[in-house]
């Protein structure tokens, strides 16, 4: 995540004093900026999760169970940082509404560095089935990669409930547009893990998916002629080279300050971050691809079926008062003794 957009003034209490970097107009336009690309994101992912609901499970389908799991983290991050961007609108006094503040901070920060671990966690699963084809169930059981899951989940909680104690506080500053550490000897352990999970994202990738790839041609089980090789490989190197170039960007280029420019393009870069590993897969992958056209294909279907018992029964509606019109129709007119019957009734 940018270095550069956890601002660290002195006190909690100076985050309302901050410079008044966006005001007005140029906050209007920051938090559009912001909530168009998180709905933007969202929406993406929730197509995505609409498309490979089917194909999760455990051994050899973990790694879209993991994405699954990396969708819904990310979706909690991008509605946290919307939610945040819409309220900056409202000019709210950060004193009075610190908590708000530091709930936004809870809940964006350890999304993030959840998507990073399960980034990890599904590097090493499809390493360890590149690798070991044959045995690698043996290894990774069911039962461990449920504990492993329990364990993402523990550690999400777990980030979520210190963020909002007085150890470690980040919150969300309205008048910078973007995030602010508590000044405490905690802030520099946050840093620190910062600076980890940025060498996660751009190091650990690279280095696993070279690895990866000199397997499978080692094996002569990738020679980069057939379609749906290419298309692996394409999707597999939009993804390491966006994480490896936020990397560059976070740890190399940005600087900590009140500069407009910069932050908001340290603050686009991390937003960019929640796309980049389920975009290739909706761009190349046909398994996706088959996923999400069986489900627009069921859809229709379901609404053509409506349709279709909506049409009959009209059309059973439709005989039925024709039979009964026909049948007042042909009735035998009243007589002067049925008349005569009724009066004397």
């Amino acid at each position: 995540m940018s270095i550069g957009s956890e601002i660290n003034p002195r006190t909690t209490t100076q985050f309302s004093l901050s410079p008044q970097v966006f005001v007005g107009t140029d906050r209007l336009y920051v938090s559009l900026w912001y909530s168009l690309i998180c709905t933007l994101f969202i929406s993406l992912h929730l197509i995505f999760i609409i498309a490979i609901r089917r194909l999760c499970g455990w051994n050899s389908k973990f790694s879209f169970t993991i994405l699954l799991f990396i969708s819904i983290f990310c979706i909690i991050g991008l509605v946290t940082i919307l939610v945040a961007s819409l309220t900056s609108l409202l000019y709210l006094d950060f004193r009075k509404y610190k908590i708000l503040w530091q709930i936004f901070g809870s809940l964006a920060k350890p999304s993030y560095f959840t998507v990073v671990s399960l980034n990890v966690i599904m590097t090493f699963h499809r390493f360890v089935y590149t690798a070991l084809p044959f045995t690698a169930s043996n290894y990774l059981r069911k039962s461990l990669l449920k504990v492993i899951l329990a364990g993402i989940l523990l550690f999400f909680l777990s980030l979520v409930a210190v963020l909002n104690t007085e150890i470690l506080g980040v919150f969300w500053v309205d008048v910078i547009m973007t995030w602010a550490v508590s000044n405490n000897h905690a802030a520099d352990i946050y840093d620190l893990i910062n600076h980890i999970s940025n060498y996660g994202v751009g190091i650990i990738n690279l280095v696993a998916y070279t690895c990866l790839f000199a397997i499978l041609i080692r094996r002569k089980l990738l020679s980069f002629t057939r379609n749906h090789e290419i298309k692996m490989t394409l999707q597999v190197l939009c993804m390491v080279v966006s994480e490896f170039l936020l990397f560059l960007y976070w740890e190399f280029t940005t600087s900590k300050g009140f500069d407009a420019w910069e932050i908001v393009k340290g603050q686009t870069s991390d937003l960019f971050f929640y796309i980049i590993t389920i975009l290739p897969y909706l761009i190349f992958n046909g398994n996706v691809h088959k996923q999400i056209r069986a489900t627009l294909t069921s859809r229709a279907a379901r609404i053509s079926a409506s349709s279709t018992r909506e049409n009959t029964q009209m059309r059973g509606r439709g005989v039925f008062l024709l039979r009964s019109a026909t049948i007042g129709c042909t009735a035998r007119p009243l007589t002067a003794v049925d008349l005569f019957t009724k009066s004397t009734q």
